[in-house]
């Protein structure tokens, strides 16, 4: 059928755990760093693939010292939440994470890594672990989660709705993503921080999701693709870098449908596709 080569330098989404250590980069002297803690069931994070496009140094990390020496920490998604919050206090980058926000460093969870910063997750059910369990958060945000049997999986429309604050959000810049999780999350103690944002789940019905702390810096949210937006990207590392003394990195434009269909040609103009199109029954 013919020989499908390699095609350099193509930003298409990996499979989960197949490229981490390609991302294991070492950050350079003046360059802004970001810290994704490495969990061992670790998911969706390709959320973080355009802070790597930006000229970010963005380290998997396990050890709480590189934790401790980013600029911006990251808590990814995960298969399963408590396990992957018990296997990060055994390493005591619980404590790492809880003592870089505490000195202005930007924490920022999405999905299980938003759960996690919160001070309780009950799991009546099994449904986070096949068993009932409970565990305490890292009590970064005032807010808890109960996990149910049911999972949410759709895209939705968002809009950021919190004031200018560290974590630099601008107020209606708006974006799409996607949810898929378990957990339902509840602010817990009201007026000790702000909705993150308003989505819409495709019924005009706007509701609120994700917090930010009331010191600006510690934030969380279940929208997966929140960084594929450059007016949400932009600012939060220019920013930060500012804060840090560092250069901004510079966030552009990008098309993940365009890297799809360079992959696309590539595969078209490679092989002999009457041939695969017979095969499959397909006419063309």
């Amino acid at each position: 059928l013919g020989v499908v080569p390699m095609v350099r330098d193509l930003q298409v989404q990996e499979e989960d755990g197949m490229s981490l250590e390609r991302e294991r980069l070492h950050a350079s002297k003046g360059q802004l760093t970001a810290a994704v803690i490495r969990l061992p069931r670790i998911s969706n994070f390709d959320d973080f693939d355009p802070l790597v496009r930006a000229g970010v140094s963005v380290r998997y990390v396990q050890d709480p010292a590189e934790v401790r020496s980013a600029h911006i920490v990251l808590i990814p998604g995960t298969k399963h939440t408590i396990a992957d919050l018990r296997w990060m206090k055994s390493r005591g980058l619980d404590t790492a994470i809880r003592d870089a926000a505490h000195h202005g460093v930007t924490v920022i969870g999405i999905c299980g890594g938003y759960q996690m910063l919160g001070t309780k997750l009950d799991d009546p059910d099994g449904a986070d672990g096949g068993e009932p369990d409970h565990e305490e958060g890292l009590g970064l945000l005032p807010i808890s989660t109960i996990f149910r049997d049911e999972k949410v999986t759709r895209r939705v429309r968002f809009r950021v709705t919190t004031p200018n604050t560290k974590f630099a959000l601008r107020g209606n810049t708006v974006g799409t993503g996607y949810e898929i999780h378990t957990g339902e999350t509840t602010v817990s103690r009201q007026g000790e921080a702000s909705p993150m944002l308003e989505i819409d789940r495709g019924d005009g019905v706007p509701v609120a999701d994700g917090t930010v702390s009331a010191t600006g810096n510690v934030a969380g949210c279940y929208v997966h693709g929140l960084f594929d937006a450059p007016n949400v990207l932009e600012p939060l590392l220019r920013t930060v870098a500012e804060h840090n003394g560092i250069e901004p990195p510079q966030v552009k434009p990008f098309s993940m449908d365009a890297e799809y269909d360079r992959l696309a040609d590539v595969v078209r103009s490679s092989l002999d596709m009457d041939a695969v199109y017979r095969m499959i029954n397909v006419r063309r």
